[in-house]
């Protein structure tokens, strides 16, 4: 699930913070002055619901919002900036992205979902035209999976449970998401009897370990060649999540089972599903997906439909 964001700050410098997550854009973009950029970390305390930015130096915050003191333009010329930020009630923000364009009216195209603050970020300094952009999200329960595959779960396959998300470069966003996925679905008649056998595979295909570690390589500017070895560190520093995902290489996998339906039974439905962890790279705004990567998780199962066409264990 993803988790809202419960801290965030201004900070000069490349470097980032342990355990937060750098949005890699320099708010002095073209403008000279200092290297600043935004962090941000996830958790489960008070979610931020609100943030802004207010125009000069001794203009104060908006009624609940706290004032980050560190001018958003330090070190070159222009207004003093502030970013702002509210807790309490409001839907919780999960994402920051910022964007740098060449268009003074850049505010208006921003990723689908996201919401803006519509004030540029070097205001009078010159340089690119940079906006702040945000993701508001109710935290949803996660895709536990601690038991395998359970038949509630059936009934929304496909549904894509986000794990992170976080900006890679300027025009690169990262998503980690879990999906059951239907490998296939045959149908049974009374009186059929059929022996199904499905080649599935675990952990990750070397086509789609390519495309990812060569995107994100790119993304990052990383001098460290990324491979299936330091994959999921990557992942999960990128991201700022604790979890200690390992990515593999393929292999296959077969299952096979015998289904019989006696002749005074009734039509049913037979399935079998996997669990998949997937890792998606987008390209912003337009969210158009440039490299995409599946990873079989190893929880897998046969399935069955009752007399009223729910879905139960076979």
């Amino acid at each position: 699930m993803t988790l809202a964001i419960t801290d965030l700050q201004v900070e000069i410098g490349k470097d980032t913070r342990h355990g937060w997550v750098q949005v890699p854009v320099d708010l002095n973009m073209g403008a000279g002055g200092e290297y600043e950029y935004v962090h941000f970390r996830r958790g489960t305390g008070q979610p931020i619901t609100g943030v802004t930015v207010i125009v000069g130096k001794d203009t104060k915050p908006p009624d609940k919002y706290t004032k980050i003191n560190l001018d958003l333009n330090k070190g070159a010329s222009g207004a003093y900036l502030y970013l702002c930020y509210k807790k309490g009630s409001g839907t919780p923000i999960t994402n920051l992205i910022v964007q740098a364009t060449e268009k003074q009216d850049g505010w208006r195209y921003g990723p689908p979902g996201y919401e803006n603050v519509p004030i540029d970020l070097n205001k009078g300094a010159g340089g690119r035209w940079i906006y702040l952009w945000y993701q508001r999200r109710t935290p949803e329960a996660p895709l536990d999976l601690s038991r395998g595959i359970q038949p509630r779960m059936l009934t929304s396959t496909g549904t894509e449970y986000e794990i992170a998300s976080a900006q890679l470069s300027p025009n690169r966003l990262l998503i980690r998401f879990q999906k059951i996925k239907t490998v296939e679905i045959a149908h049974l008649q009374p009186g059929d009897s059929a022996t199904y056998e499905f080649t599935v595979s675990e952990g990750m295909s070397e086509e789609h370990m390519t495309q990812i570690t060569r995107e994100i390589s790119t993304s990052i500017s990383s001098s460290i060649k990324i491979s299936i070895l330091n994959l999921g560190s990557t992942v999960n520093d990128k991201l700022a999540i604790t979890e200690q995902h390992k990515y593999t290489t393929s292999k296959q996998v077969v299952d096979k089972r015998t289904y019989s339906v006696s002749p005074k039974d009734y039509p049913r439905q037979v399935g079998y599903f996997q669990a998949v962890d997937v890792l998606r790279i987008v390209k912003l705004p337009s969210f158009e997906t440039v490299a995409e990567a599946e990873t079989a998780l190893g929880v897998k199962g046969f399935f069955t439909t009752n007399k009223q066409g729910w879905w139960v264990e076979a």
